[in-house]
């Protein structure tokens, strides 16, 4: 998986474990709200953490497709773009039955400067 080979090579990233550090049952790292994690047979897992509660969430598998083949920055992006995407349209619905609303204006209003910030850093993103 590209996104696992991206974080191995990255000199500033740091893996944390699970289990006993001389022969962890896992490697795992977290960043921009996606947690990646590796077993020791091979197996890696995605998860969401950009959900409220303390639990995380499966990615679909056009989201895990990304990290395969895309890596991991490509991938988290991706991931953020859809949850802000699922927020812009639940603050939308909810505009549309209360329009007065201003602190519904200003929440709609920092998704869509949160999205435009994660397009940009999308089309800026060099690999």
């Amino acid at each position: 998986m590209k996104a696992w080979d991206d974080l191995e090579k990255d000199p500033n990233v740091s893996l944390y474990w699970t289990g006993d550090e001389r022969d962890p049952d896992s490697h795992w790292y977290m960043d921009h709200g996606i947690k990646i994690e590796k077993f020791r047979d091979g197996h890696i897992d995605l998860s969401n953490a950009m959900i409220a509660g303390d639990f995380y969430k499966p990615l679909t598998q056009d989201q895990v497709e990304v990290f395969e083949t895309k890596g991991w920055l490509r991938g988290c992006y991706n991931v953020c773009i859809d949850m802000y995407m699922i927020r812009l349209h639940n603050v939308c619905q909810i505009i549309n039955m209360n329009p007065e609303s201003r602190e519904l204006d200003e929440r709609k209003k920092n998704i869509e400067k949160k999205l435009a910030r994660y397009f940009d850093l999308l089309d800026n993103l060099v690999i």
